[in-house]
């Protein structure tokens, strides 16, 4: 893992931090705390998981496929060293296989955080008020990521301001949601 990859996951909101955190056999076992409600969240990560998640380029390439299968050989996946680290907000987890995964605060509690997420009888029918984001919210963060899909999981649609009139763009905001794949229409 190199630093580009390591601050394009990490988040500069730091919406939530590791108050505490232990390993087992099964994970890592995390209390996250939410800077605006200071409540507590404990949640235990699996190690399958996590690996799994990995997100550097090693693991994960270009056209969103795996370098491996965590269900083979399993066991050259165990977990070595858990490092917390506060001043990038992310954990960093050196595997025995001499792989390092770096995961933000912000990207797991968005991941994890089941009491925010969005349930059918949520949605809503959209009006002359559609919900808004920062163009650079959305491709800068987790966070602002998180906001455009719940907007579009409960509204439907979401206005994103600040983004220029061009391909290049609609592209970028494009491939932070989804997979670009070609179509009979075009790219």
């Amino acid at each position: 893992m190199n630093c580009a990859e390591k601050s394009q996951l990490s988040s500069s909101s730091q919406n939530v931090k590791v108050q505490s955190w232990q390993t087992s056999d099964k994970g890592i076992e995390v209390d996250f705390v939410s800077k605006f409600t200071n409540n507590f969240d404990r949640v235990t990560l699996p190690w399958m998981w996590l690996r799994d998640h990995c997100q550097c380029s090693e693991c994960f390439t270009s056209s969103a496929q795996r370098e491996y299968d965590v269900f083979i050989g399993w066991e050259k996946f165990r977990w070595e060293e858990v490092v917390v680290d506060n001043d990038t907000a992310g954990l960093i987890i050196q595997w025995q296989d001499n792989h390092k995964s770096y995961f933000s605060y912000d990207w797991l509690w968005g991941m994890l955080n089941l009491e925010n997420s969005v349930a059918v009888d949520e949605r809503k029918y959209w009006s002359n008020d559609l919900p808004s984001l920062d163009y650079r919210s959305v491709i800068d963060t987790d966070i602002g990521l998180r906001h455009l899909v719940e907007h579009l999981t409960k509204v439907g649609v979401c206005k994103v301001i600040g983004a220029k009139a061009s391909k290049a763009e609609a592209a970028q905001l494009m491939q932070r949601i989804a997979y670009l794949r070609q179509s009979n229409w075009g790219d």
